[in-house]
C-alpha cells in the first residue's frame, strides 16, 4: 500500500481524498507538500524509507480531483524506468507486477509540518529555476522525472551512511516487493524503447 501524508496546505485542494489515519503497514510511505510558483501549482513528495523525490507541476483542478490516480501513474512510470535497468524481469512481467504494487493508496493529513529536508530544497530549486533563472518548470512526466534525478541520483548529507542513492534504494524496494508477488497482476502500458542504457517510458503527451 502507498500512504501519502500531506501538509495542511496541500490538504485544501486534496480534501476530498483524505481518509482517517490507520495503522496499516505501508510499503511506500510518502510526505507531500504543495508549492505555488508564480501561477503554477506543484506537488513535491518524498518517500520516507528511500529518500526518493517525485515532482508534479502544472497541476489543474482536475488533476487534484484525480490526484491518487495521477500519483500512482507517475510512480508506476518512474519506478518502471528504474527497475528495468536491473534486467531481472522481462518487460511485460515487470510492467504487470509494478502496476500491482503502486495501486492501493491512502491519503491522510501529515501530523507534523514540513519545516526542513529535501522537499523544501526541491521547492527552492524549482523557485530559483522559474523565478530567477527564467526556466520553465518541468511540465511533462519525462521532464519531471529527469528533474527529480538531479536529487535522486546523488546522496545528501543524511544519505551518507548509506551505500546507495535514493534512486537505487527505490529500485531495490520495488524489486523486493515484486519478488513477493504472485504472477497475476493487471496490464499497464509498455516501455517504448531503450537508448544508451536510459530507459524510455511512455509518459504520454497529456500526462503530468
Amino acid at each position: 500500500m502507498i500512504r501519502i501524508d500531506i501538509s495542511k496546505t496541500l490538504a485544501k485542494p486534496l480534501g476530498a481524498h483524505i481518509r482517517p489515519a490507520t495503522s496499516t503497514t505501508a510499503e511506500f510511505s510518502w510526505r507531500a507538500e504543495l508549492a505555488i510558483i508564480g501561477t503554477e501549482r506543484c506537488v513535491v513528495a518524498q518517500e520516507i524509507f528511500t529518500g526518493y523525490v517525485l515532482v508534479l507541476c502544472n497541476l489543474s483542478a482536475d488533476d487534484f480531483n484525480s490526484f491518487p490516480a495521477l500519483f500512482s501513474d507517475r510512480l508506476f512510470r518512474e519506478t518502471l524506468a528504474l527497475c528495468k535497468q536491473a534486467k531481472l524481469y522481462e518487460k511485460q512481467e515487470l510492467t504487470r507486477k509494478l502496476a500491482q504494487i503502486v495501486a492501493p493508496q491512502q491519503v491522510q493529513l501529515d501530523p507534523e509540518p514540513i519545516e526542513d529536508g529535501k522537499i523544501l530544497k526541491v521547492i527552492e530549486n524549482l523557485e530559483r529555476r522559474y523565478l530567477l533563472e527564467g526556466q520553465d518548470l518541468p511540465r511533462s512526466g519525462r521532464q519531471a522525472f529527469e528533474f527529480g534525478l538531479k536529487f535522486n541520483n546523488r546522496k545528501s548529507s543524511s544519505d551518507k551512511p548509506l551505500k546507495l542513492n535514493p534512486a537505487q534504494r527505490m529500485a531495490n524496494l520495488c524489486l523486493n516487493l515484486i519478488a513477493e508477488l504472485p504472477d497475476d497482476s493487471p496490464i499497464m502500458p509498455e516501455i517504448l524503447s531503450e537508448e544508451a542504457n536510459i530507459v524510455r517510458v511512455d509518459f504520454g503527451r497529456n500526462r503530468k
